[in-house]
This record gives structure tokens, sequence and C-alpha cells, in this order.
């Protein structure tokens, strides 16, 4: 008997604990929102520098640009 109420405290532990994590996982939409959210929250883009130069850019289109220019040299 006390066996078996182990056994199901158990189970029940980790259906709560499968059910936390599924309920915790978020779309790749809501995490770039989120930080999309952040970064404007913080005025981030005004203190972004590249070269020690200040810039007015987000680092993601300062990234693509920088891959596009490597892609166009090549």
């Amino acid at each position: 008997m006390k066996r078996a109420l182990v056994a199901a405290l158990v189970l029940v532990l980790v259906v709560l604990n499968l059910v936390q994590w599924r309920s915790s996982r978020r779309s790749d939409e809501e995490v770039i929102r989120s930080f999309q959210q952040l970064f404007v929250a913080r005025k981030s883009i005004l203190s972004n520098k590249w070269l020690g130069i200040g810039t007015i850019q987000h680092p993601f289109d300062a990234w693509v640009t920088q891959e596009i220019i490597t892609e166009r040299d090549s």
C-alpha cells in the first residue's frame, strides 16, 4: 500500500512538472516580441556602437547589413 502511494505521488509530480514545462514554453514570435519590447523600453538603440562610433541602428539590422556586404564581396 505504501509503495503504491509513493508511486502515485511520483506520477502526480511528474505530470505536474510536464504541465508546467509545456505552459512555460514560448513561441519564437513571443520571444522576439519580448526582446523587441525590452530593447525599446531600455532605449538601447541610443547606446549602440560600431568600432567605437555611436550608431542609431538595431543590432540585428547591423548584423544583416554585415552579412549582405560579406556575401557581395565573396
